[in-house]
């Protein structure tokens, strides 16, 4: 449903897998739901029937345990029915993958017609999240240190002349165990939207 650099937004359908197995697994399902019903009907009346009779002492105790447990076990069955055509509705909702965020198509990996698998994972589209960018800056733990978590600043974008509200979120330490710099990591907030991934 996308193209590469298209923004869409959270919710928006992405990809649509082919819905014919899907929707195959579904009436499968609901026909073993059926199944599981009129089983279930069929050893609820005979419980019924042979309870009234254990009581008057016309079939033995013995007897109506056996047509309890073909009772129990027809309940179960249709609970078990029940979630797997509530698995297979899932499964056919979860066709159409969308996008969890806003965001904007960094690549589309497949056209109409190929085939995608599960595992190992066919990679579908790549995202890049908008309205909210990541920027890191690489800092001396001196300077690190007057921006701890938390702390404000601005982001001035050259290209497009406009600053943003900035915010450390995360104070990574140096790869290098040894000492070396910092890895301050800020959020910048575009909420218009204007700015683009490598800006």
């Amino acid at each position: 449903h996308v193209h590469d650099g298209d923004r869409v937004k959270a919710g928006a359908a992405l990809v649509t897998l082919d819905p014919e197995d899907f929707a195959l697994r579904v009436r499968q399902a609901a026909a073993a739901l059926a199944v599981a019903n009129s089983q279930f009907k069929a050893a609820e009346s005979e419980w019924i029937r042979s309870k009234a009779l254990v009581k008057d002492g016309a079939v033995p105790q013995a007897q109506f345990d056996a047509v309890d447990a073909r009772y129990q076990g027809a309940k179960s069955g249709v609970a078990v029915a029940e979630v797997a055509l509530s698995m297979a509705r899932k499964s056919e909702r979860d066709g159409t993958i969308r996008a969890p965020y806003d965001a904007i198509v960094i690549r589309r990996s497949v056209s109409e017609g190929e085939y995608a698998s599960v595992m190992p994972g066919t990679q579908l589209v790549t995202l890049e999240e908008a309205g909210v960018l990541e920027v890191r800056l690489y800092l001396m733990s001196e300077q690190a240190a007057t921006l701890p978590v938390g702390a404000s600043a601005r982001a001035k974008v050259q290209d497009i002349g406009r600053e943003f509200d900035a915010k450390v979120v995360r104070v990574l330490p140096p790869r290098d165990p040894k000492g070396g710099a910092l890895t301050l990591v800020f959020e910048v907030a575009d909420p218009e939207q204007v700015l683009w991934p490598g800006m």
